[in-house]
């Protein structure tokens, strides 16, 4: 029986062998074989062009033809229509064969997919979830691993707009799309070599991981031609294998013979980023397995890609040569085997069964061992430290990160010895020695060096070093490389701040956010006399030297906080008590979250300069003998003024002025006697004129005053008058006495000058006019000026003289119901009864009594005349009524408005309800708090407040709510145009009604006509003031109209 066996085995061993050299023979010399590429020429397929450059396919007896990839002619549509026998395409093969198609997948030659996902320069993208509601171009079919990453994150055709696939990184950059798919390979480097950047999401960063650039062919082809196939395999695996270990090689014949208008530069890059996703180190051309494929096709069947119910056999698809050899041999076997022995048959095939669990069992352990390498070669390469693999002193890998910090690419540090890499020879020895020690100790040896940049440079390195198994030195060890370069800037940066901080000549101190000190360097205890360990704990304020107010702090901590920094000189306290001035720098330091985490104050000495300044200053531009301000400066304020009038359409005044007869004494009495003159005037007018006003000696007995703002010219003279009285005290000079006086010259911005030149020469041109009139003269340089002066000064005189002479008069004009036509009141208007000119209206001098001092002495009478004539006019016969007497602002402001008031009410016997004042509203914008306050005494007194001229001035409603008002008067320039003007009568209507929800009284002044007076007693009740009913009248006239006018209301 055992002869029978070994017989029965030794015949089936030589048909098998008989079998498989009648399948072996040769390829075809020179077969044809036409190969679609995926895309046009690029790195991509440099496998391809080096196998045939190198007569790779030669050798195996083939000749391939390339054909481009175009978007007309895809490669798998190619493989269908047999315009080709074998193509370059992605997983979506898959679909074509699940759709029926003959086509099977023979290698993978990219391990990770380079399909990636380029992101518009315009978009702000945090997570791919962004991309909801953009514009997206893809091919979804062919784009599989990012349409799966897409849907992962909700983003599909429902959320998003997918466009046809067409330029799309031009399209990118011109921000026509906002995201286009894109092979990083060809995308990055095409990019770079433009000088521009884009983000990218690669699938594979987000645990989709597909197989790239599939090797693929007909059942037919390989099921009729394995030999060829296995052939075909072999060589292209060579030319990859030559391709990766000599990239600028390929890179050149890729450059020359295939693609002209891409640089070699650019197709480096694109080799950087597919030996990535090739992973030729680690894994060989060509891997894949069915696991793999099985994710492939569950994500296909979630993007809806493929029909879950659809069975889809991976085995019919995955296909290899060596499977067409076994099955024909199988063939043969079984057909000679049928007359040998079934026996035998059985155990091959139970033989054949174990083998292939076997070869499954060992493929699926070779797939994860593949994962994981992939895993650890992922983290490792876009880990943003630098690793290396080294044996023996040379190394063996090395990852991207390197190329950064070092210059060397991965492939140019293959083979290197890493003594290369060392600045210093002695680092290399000490550091063998340390790696010898780690082998010993079994730890990591870490230390800080300096390595050689490619170009030469200095680089500062941290480096750790650790064996993979200490049990197996041989296995080599690995090297973490941080450059630290930036550290070792800051370290030196920070110790020569420190050094500046010990070392300075200016006052540092340091604070927490609390403002307390936590630092202070040598010089502030030498400026402040504080030891450091004493100011420790304290806030800075311990400096303050009281000379700023609180409002001055609260202003430095607002620009702090505001703009993180405020500087300015500021005046600080020694620890004796010393009081000196300083130049102030603080500014905040702020954590990445923007919160202040400290202050740092820098404080500089200004006493020597204070004090140099002040002396130099004080040289340059006072009068040494008055210490007034001299020409220069004088000058200099005046030009400043004259700037800040363009701005706010005002004024400016010189008055030029000398003394008299400062020569006669001065020759007379001596230079100490003239010199004591000249301090003497000096002090008068300096004296009397503060404030905003300057006076300064320009030289010899000659002076200046600048007046700022003056609204109009007139109001000049009164300076010119005080001016003379300032002078005119007898001066004592020793034993004599003398009298001051000066001639004076007025010069005035915009009118007689724009310059402070012309301005200074326009106002000498006056005083040369004045000295001519003779002493204490004046002269306007306009001759006009002079006469309105003049005027001024004569109308001044004579309201004086009238005052005391008694030619002021009251008139009055009455106050009629509107409804019942009762006379309510009157108000009393000041006259003036000149005896030559006759009755002057107050248009014509009241601005002089507003202006000068004469206000309060004419309201005074005004006041007592009217509470006088009112008194008068109750015992008339007229018990109700009620008298109205206007109070100017200065008049209510610069006195005590509430005795005088009560004095006239007492002297006239009257009581307070019968006594209206009339403020305006000019007043209540004022000293807002005293004026609400003394109108609250005079209502508490019982007088009546009336508030004149309503809706003219700055008319506010809070008025009738804060003050206590009892009565509107609606001007006259509404009553005037009120009838045909609705705007105007709607204005005075809502008065109306408005003053008689708040329970006030309203007067409606200037009514002249019929129609007007039937207006406003439609609109409400109000009181009518004007011409209707009378003109204002003396107390006689007034007395009998208004018996008459209520003799005939009595009648009606």
């Amino acid at each position: 029986m055992p002869s029978i066996l070994s017989g029965l085995r030794a015949r089936v061993l030589l048909l098998i062998c008989t079998a498989v050299l009648l399948c072996s023979q040769p390829a075809y010399a020179g077969h044809l074989i036409r190969l679609q590429l995926k895309y046009a020429h690029s790195f991509q397929f440099a496998g391809f062009y080096m196998a045939k450059n190198l007569g790779f396919y030669a050798e195996e007896g083939l000749d391939v033809q390339f054909t481009e990839g175009t978007p007309g002619r895809a490669p798998v549509s190619q493989l269908i229509r047999q315009k080709a026998d074998y193509a370059i395409a992605d997983t979506d093969a898959l679909l074509a064969f699940a759709e029926g198609k003959d086509v099977v997948v023979l290698a993978a030659l990219f391990q990770t997919s380079p399909e990636v996902l380029a992101i518009g320069p315009h978009v702000e993208l945090n997570t791919p979830a962004d991309l909801r509601g953009k514009k997206i171009m893809t091919l979804p079919r062919a784009s599989a691993p990012v349409m799966a990453l897409l849907h992962k994150y909700g983003v599909t055709s429902q959320t998003a707009q997918f466009l046809p696939y067409n330029t799309a990184i031009d399209s990118l950059l011109s921000e026509k799309i906002d995201a286009a798919v894109t092979y990083d390979s060809w995308a990055l480097p095409y990019l770079a070599a433009k000088g521009k950047h884009l983000d990218i999401l690669s699938p594979k960063d987000y645990g989709i991981d597909f197989y790239g650039d599939c090797i693929l062919s007909s059942r037919k082809e390989v099921t009729m031609h394995p030999d060829e196939a296995r052939a075909f395999l072999r060589a292209t695996y060579r030319g990859w294998d030559y391709a990766m270990a000599h990239p600028l090689e390929a890179a050149q014949y890729i450059h020359a013979h295939f693609t002209p208008n891409i640089s070699v530069e650019q197709l480096l890059g694109q080799e950087r980023i597919l030996r990535s996703a090739m992973m030729p180190e680690l894994i060989s051309f060509g891997s894949m397995n069915r696991t793999r494929w099985e994710k492939i096709y569950s994500t296909y069947v979630r993007l809806g890609f493929l029909d879950k119910d659809t069975p889809v056999r991976l085995d019919r698809f995955i296909f290899t040569p060596e499977q067409s050899i076994i099955t024909a041999l199988n063939k043969t076997y079984l057909r000679i085997s049928c007359f040998v022995a079934g026996a035998v048959g059985l155990i091959l095939i139970a033989l054949l069964l174990f083998n292939y669990k076997l070869k499954r069992a060992v493929e699926d352990r070779t797939e994860e061992l593949r994962t994981s390498q992939h895993m650890l070669e992922t983290i490792l390469s876009v880990s943003p430290f630098a690793f290396l693999i080294t044996k023996g002193h040379k190394i063996e890998w090395a990852n991207e990160a390197i190329s950064g910090m070092l210059g060397y690419s991965p492939a140019e540090l293959m083979g290197m010895n890493t003594s290369k890499l060392y600045w210093n020879p002695k680092d290399c020895d000490e550091i063998r020695f340390s790696i010898e020690s780690s082998i010993n100790q079994h730890d990591t040896e870490a230390r800080d060096l300096c390595f050689r940049h490619k170009d030469g440079t200095l680089v500062h390195v941290y480096i750790a070093v650790r064996l993979f198994d200490p049990k197996h030195p041989g296995l080599g060890y690995i090297i973490a490389v941080v450059d630290i370069t930036s550290r070792k800037a800051a370290e030196e940066s920070n110790r020569l701040a420190a050094q500046v901080y010990q070392q300075s000549n200016d006052s540092i101190i340091i604070t927490d956010r609390e403002n307390r000190i936590i630092s202070a360097n040598p010089r502030f205890t030498e400026l402040t006399g504080i030891p450091e360990e004493e100011a420790l704990g304290q806030k800075p304020c311990i400096l303050k030297s009281g000379r700023h107010d609180a409002a001055f702090y609260s202003a430095m901590w607002d620009e702090i906080h505001k703009n993180g920094r405020w500087s300015g000189e500021i005046w600080n306290r020694r620890k004796d008590g010393e009081i000196f001035p300083a130049w102030l720098s603080i500014s905040s330091l702020k954590d990445p979250a923007g919160h202040t985490v400290s202050y740092t104050g820098v404080l500089t000495d200004l006493t020597s300069e204070k004090r140099s300044e002040r002396q130099i200053s004080k040289l340059n531009n006072y009068d040494v003998l008055t210490e007034l301000p001299n020409r220069t400066l004088f000058q200099n304020l005046l030009k400043q003024e004259i700037q800040t009038a363009q701005l706010s359409d005002k004024q400016v005044a010189v008055l030029l002025f000398d003394l008299d007869n400062f020569k006669t004494i001065n020759d007379s009495l001596g230079i100490a006697a003239g010199d004591e003159f000249l301090q003497t005037a000096s002090r008068r007018v300096s004296q009397g004129f503060s404030g905003k006003h300057t006076v300064a000696r320009l030289g010899s007995d000659e002076f200046a005053i600048l007046l700022p703002y003056d609204p109009q010219k007139r109001n000049i003279t009164k300076h010119i008058t005080r001016l003379q009285n300032l002078l005119a005290p007898v001066t004592r000079l020793g034993n004599a006495e003398v009298f001051m006086s000066a001639c004076i010259g007025v010069s005035i911005y915009p009118d007689d000058a724009t310059g402070p030149s012309q301005l200074m020469q326009n106002a000498e041109n006056a005083l040369h006019h004045a000295r001519k009139k003779g002493p204490n003269s004046y002269s306007f340089f306009s001759a006009k000026m002079t006469s309105i002066a003049s005027d001024r000064i004569k109308l001044e005189a004579a309201l004086h003289r009238a005052l005391k002479e008694q030619e002021f008069r009251l008139f009055f004009q009455p106050k009629v119901h509107g409804q019942t036509g009762q006379i309510m009141g009157a108000e009393a208007l000041l006259r003036w009864e000149d005896p030559k000119r006759g009755i002057i209206s107050p248009g014509a001098f009241m601005n002089i009594i507003e202006e000068g001092n004469l206000i309060h002495p004419v309201g005074s009478w005004v006041l007592r005349q009217g509470c006088q004539a009112c008194r008068r006019m109750h015992e008339a016969g007229f018990p109700n009524f009620i008298m109205a007497v206007n109070i100017s602002p200065r008049q209510f402001l610069e006195r005590d408005i509430v005795d005088i008031v009560r004095s006239s009410l007492e002297k006239a016997q009257l009581a307070p309800k019968y006594l209206e004042l009339e403020i305006t509203e000019a007043l209540l914008i004022q000293n807002t708090e005293d004026v609400e306050q003394t109108l609250r005494q005079l209502r508490e007194l019982g007088v009546r407040i009336a508030l004149d001229d309503f809706g003219t001035g700055y008319s506010s409603l809070s008025y009738l709510t804060e003050f206590p008002i009892d009565t509107l008067k609606i001007d006259q320039s509404f009553i005037r145009t009120m009838c045909g003007d609705t705007k105007k009568e709607t204005i005075t209507r809502t008065i109306q009604h408005m003053a008689l929800e708040l329970g006030l009284t309203v007067v409606a002044e200037g009514v002249e006509t019929q129609e007007q007076f039937a207006t406003l007693r439609e609109q409400g009740p109000v009181l009518i003031q004007g011409y209707l009913f009378s003109p204002p009248q003396p107390e006689n006239s007034f007395l009998e109209w208004t018996r008459d006018y209520m003799s005939q209301q009595d009648k009606k």
